[in-house]
């Protein structure tokens, strides 16, 4: 047998070498794009966040809230913390209350809830939680300590119970169903 290699099988043979190097580069060098494409995807699923439109930033709604103008002389501030807590003041001529609590956003709203007074003061809800006397009636305010005597100075406890404010361009609007006159509504300015 003749084991020499002529010139059309060597250059045969080196063509079919070249074609499957170059098989193999191909290949491999594919298989490194798939896996890129694969490492790719993988980042940008585990880095997405779910975000809904409606959502509001925390951030929004953590500042000093001052009441808008009001027919009754009167100024309340609604000061919401970034440690999920607020405090309320609000004052008239010769009346003030305050309040403190817990707050937390569900989508665009954000949602306060009253703690207990430790104090001895009187106590009514706020906005569609407030009560007030009807013309003839019996009216007695309940105290935050049972059987306490409030000192007026004190002022009253306005409770929040799952009160609900929204963002309007930049006003803090209250949910009510309560109809005001002169159209006029519970809301807060950011107090600069």
């Amino acid at each position: 047998m003749n084991f020499t290699k002529t010139t059309e099988q060597s250059s045969h043979y080196d063509s079919l070498k070249t074609m499957s190097v170059n098989g193999l580069f191909k290949k491999s060098i594919s298989e490194i794009q798939n896996h890129y494409y694969i490492i790719i995807l993988i980042l940008i699923f585990t880095s997405c966040k779910k975000h809904n439109d409606n959502d509001v930033s925390k951030n929004e709604f953590v500042k000093i809230w001052q009441s808008r103008k009001s027919i009754i002389p009167h100024k309340a501030h609604l000061n919401i913390k970034s440690d999920n807590t607020f405090d309320y003041k609000d004052s008239g001529c010769q009346w003030s209350s305050n309040s403190f609590g817990t707050w937390k956003i569900i989508k665009d709203t954000l949602i306060l809830n009253s703690i207990p007074s430790k104090e001895c003061q009187y106590v009514n809800g706020f906005g569609n939680n407030c009560r007030v006397a009807k013309f003839g009636e019996d009216f007695t305010l309940e105290t935050s300590i049972k059987d306490c005597k409030p000192d007026e100075r004190n002022g009253d406890y306005t409770t929040f119970t799952n009160d609900k404010f929204y963002l309007k361009n930049d006003t803090l609007e209250y949910v009510t169903n309560i109809k005001f006159p002169f159209n006029d509504r519970i809301a807060f300015f950011a107090k600069n």
